[in-house]
């Protein structure tokens, strides 16, 4: 089960699921936008994590 909420000063949707090292923004398209960790060892952790669940994602610059 995720858990949502919302920023009231920007108006934001932020979204976390179980497991996932990291909270993302829901974009109105449905898709979820994370910043990439700088550190190793979370960024090993949300790799495996998206990897185990099938969850297709892409690195941008």
């Amino acid at each position: 089960m995720a858990v949502r909420r919302n920023e009231a000063a920007s108006g934001a949707r932020f979204i976390a699921f179980p497991g996932c090292p990291l909270e993302g923004a829901e974009l109105e398209d449905g898709q979820i936008e994370m910043r990439f960790p700088r550190s190793e060892e979370i960024r090993t952790v949300l790799i495996n994590w998206l990897v185990y669940w099938g969850i297709p994602f892409r690195v941008l610059p």
